[in-house]
């Protein structure tokens, strides 16, 4: 990818499901992706579709270079997750809980919006993905203004981001943005993240 190309940032829809998924099994560490490429594919119809939550997609004249999803509640994310997505989701990872850390990721996954700090934000930013031949062109600053201007038009004034600790790339770029540092706490029993808060005036 060479300077000068134009990067437009717009609504991800469904047909844009495959490339968000693929890049989010290769280029975010996620626990996600070890409950198999389908169940992947599944929850990412479902964020494209949510009324509670904001995907962007970042793209250029010839292909998508960048994602990012953002939980606009994420309590109501879930829980509508859970109830209208939850049986049939069971019955996708059910062949991949044959080991113990993916037994512990669903579990986190399942109660995580409940055991959340109750002076976060609601909304979430839950993922910002870069495709590695776009990396280091300003994809990623791009993807987060735009979840900001969506926050903004649906009247959401803070925001929570959750970032591993050791990702130095994605600290740096959040603290540039103007995101306060809160804490660091324990995501799972072997990922520990930063968490940092912004407001939108």
């Amino acid at each position: 990818m060479k300077d000068g190309i134009q990067v437009i940032i717009r609504p991800a829809s469904l047909n844009d499901v495959p490339i968000m998924a693929t890049m989010m099994g290769e280029g975010l560490d996620s626990r996600l992706s070890d409950l198999g490429p389908w169940f992947v594919r599944f929850l990412h119809r479902h964020m494209v579709s949510s009324r509670y939550c904001a995907c962007l997609v970042a793209e250029t004249e010839n292909s998508i270079v960048g994602y990012a999803a953002t939980l606009l509640s994420t309590k109501k994310f879930y829980r509508e997750f859970f109830l209208k997505k939850g049986i049939m989701a069971g019955l996708m990872i059910l062949p991949w809980l044959c080991t113990p850390r993916n037994i512990r990721t669903v579990l986190n996954a399942s109660v995580y919006s409940n055991q959340a700090n109750q002076a976060d934000p609601e909304a979430e930013l839950v993922s910002i993905v870069v495709q590695p031949e776009a990396r280091g062109m300003g994809v990623g600053q791009k993807l987060y203004w735009g979840v900001v201007n969506e926050l903004t038009n649906a009247g959401i004034t803070r925001l929570k981001i959750s970032t591993p600790k050791e990702n130095k790339i994605a600290n740096e770029m959040y603290i540039k943005q103007g995101c306060k540092y809160m804490r660091s706490e324990q995501f799972s029993h072997d990922v520990e993240v930063n968490v940092y808060y912004y407001q939108i005036l």
